[in-house]
């Protein structure tokens, strides 16, 4: 095996060449990659602190959700407990009222009723005599 000066000149260009491309294209692209890593775990770290964030939020949501129908429903029962007791009392209101109007109207017939029993009674021997002067055909 014959070395000669052209191996050497081409060892050192290699050399050359090597540091120049490393010190120009590896360690910059070296740099990059690096960089993009850390920023990777930097988001992940992020995308882990906004992802229990998001399911706090989300859980204090349901909390608050859950108990805005608890005071919806407290909320409607008591409406429905005041609907009922309204109800009664407009059905009590209703029963004393027709109540009062039935009295009157009781009271307004056997009125009626009275003087018309009254007017009767006069009436009624008149056309009783009346009556009994026709059968007979004469003047009682």
């Amino acid at each position: 095996m014959d070395l000669d000066l052209t191996f050497a000149i081409q060892l050192g260009l290699f050399f050359v060449v090597l540091i120049g491309l490393s010190r120009i294209l590896i360690d910059p692209l070296q740099h990059l990659i690096e960089e993009r890593e850390r920023r990777m775990a930097g988001s992940s770290a992020e995308a882990q602190r906004l992802g229990v964030l998001t399911l706090e939020n989300q859980r204090a949501y349901f909390r608050r959700l859950q108990e805005a129908k608890l005071a919806a429903s407290r909320e409607l029962e008591s409406m429905r407990r005041a609907g009922r007791e309204r109800e009664r009392e407009l059905h009590q209101e209703s029963r004393e009222q027709t109540a009062r109007d039935l009295g009157r109207a009781r009271a307004e017939i056997s009125t009626s009723l009275g003087a018309a029993k009254g007017s009767l009674d006069a009436e009624v021997e008149v056309f009783a005599v009346q009556t009994v002067e026709k059968l007979l055909g004469r003047q009682v």
